[in-house]
């Protein structure tokens, strides 16, 4: 059982809160979202992701922004924003198979696993315009598939979150070709 209301789109952030992970735009974004009357769900899931949405304070001062952010927002973010923490690989593989897209707001990276995964389940990545992340979309050759950002621009992150849920989910088809290029 997916620990998810897939009653509505998902994106999802499969990330552990570290600094440069960049939860503080990605719940920026998820705001002006709902304040514009989209209905979606963000998940995240990774170590400590709870931590994210809870009342304690959290040492690290980038994941201590976002938390302050949404705890100041709680009425309009709670049940929009979904904090898994870790999940098994089956459930983890099912929310891949289940989002609408996942997000890569990083700040930087050193490979970024989560997109090669999405391109494995056939879904589009919307993601921080990294040279890391740059490079695996030529390698994969996933031009198509990918829509990136710069990541300091949440209203480009917006917009794109905001296409992406009026688009709706790939084709099966165009997922299958994203599929074969992993």
């Amino acid at each position: 059982e997916l620990p998810v209301d897939e009653s509505l789109p998902f994106f999802l952030y499969p990330s552990a809160p570290n600094p440069q992970k960049n939860h503080l735009t990605l719940f920026q974004a998820a705001l002006k979202l709902v304040e514009r009357g989209l209905k979606f769900r963000l998940v995240l899931t990774g170590g400590n992701t709870q931590q994210l949405l809870g009342e304690k304070p959290m040492a690290c001062q980038a994941p201590e922004q976002a938390r302050s952010f949404f705890q100041e927002r709680q009425s309009k973010l709670s049940g929009v924003i979904i904090a898994l923490g870790m999940v098994s690989e089956d459930t983890l593989a099912t929310l891949y198979q289940k989002c609408i897209s996942v997000l890569m707001p990083s700040e930087y990276e050193g490979f970024g696993l989560a997109m090669a995964e999405a391109f494995s389940h056939g879904k589009p990545v919307i993601a921080s315009n990294l040279p890391v992340f740059r490079e695996q979309i030529k390698c994969y050759h996933a031009n198509d598939f990918v829509e990136t950002f710069q990541t300091t621009d949440c209203q480009a992150l917006i917009d794109l979150m905001e296409a992406r849920l009026q688009q709706g989910e790939i084709s099966v088809e165009r997922g299958e070709e994203l599929r074969r290029k992993a």
